[in-house]
């Protein structure tokens, strides 16, 4: 299907601004919206991975959870910051 990589690409067109303002903002940002926004990423990743069918859509979702680690580690969320690492390891084991 075309589809599933134009919808892809779409989102990682869209995501990338948007991640690169979510990390502009978080130096005013209280921890909970630092926390919000990687959760935002780690969505957007999962949502990447789960369609993803090529090597490039791989890491298009691992570079919003590489995002979405760098946010945790600002807002000091070390829970959801070892939760995504596992995430990550489950990802490249596939």
């Amino acid at each position: 299907m075309r589809i599933i990589p134009a919808l892809l690409a779409f989102l990682f067109l869209m995501a990338a601004p948007c991640a690169r303002a979510m990390a502009q903002s978080v130096g005013s940002s209280t921890p909970e919206q630092i926390t919000a926004q990687a959760e935002a990423l780690v969505e957007s990743g999962a949502a990447i991975l789960n369609a993803a069918a090529t090597d490039r859509e791989f890491e298009m979702a691992v570079k919003q959870w590489e995002q979405a680690l760098e946010l945790y580690r600002k807002a000091g969320n070390r829970e959801e910051e070892a939760s995504l690492w596992e995430l990550l390891a489950e990802a490249h084991a596939r």
